[in-house]
């Protein structure tokens, strides 16, 4: 799927069956955010917190973090799909 195929609501989609899974680095349970993260770094199929993110791509969690809000405000997708998984984490 290339970049203009993405919308938010096919993120949505993928969030969802990736929302819960179990974190490889941590073993907590990945965030709808997190998996948004995971997403944009092509880590789908094992998403991870962003502390298990940053140790997978070797960079530092605030440069990550970073880097990936700077993404997100770029893409309409991405920033649709990160209020959505904004609101699930905190229900």
């Amino acid at each position: 799927m290339n970049d203009e195929s993405i919308t938010a609501e096919s993120l949505i989609r993928e969030l969802r069956e990736m929302s819960g899974e179990r974190c490889p680095h941590c073993d907590g349970v990945v965030s709808a955010v997190d998996a948004l993260k995971s997403r944009a770094l092509g880590a789908r199929r094992r998403p991870r917190c962003l502390e298990g993110l940053a140790q997978y791509i070797g960079s530092e969690v605030e440069d990550l973090q970073r880097q990936l809000a700077d993404y997100f405000s770029q893409r309409e997708c991405y920033q649709g799909a990160l209020n959505w998984a904004e609101q699930q984490d905190a229900e």
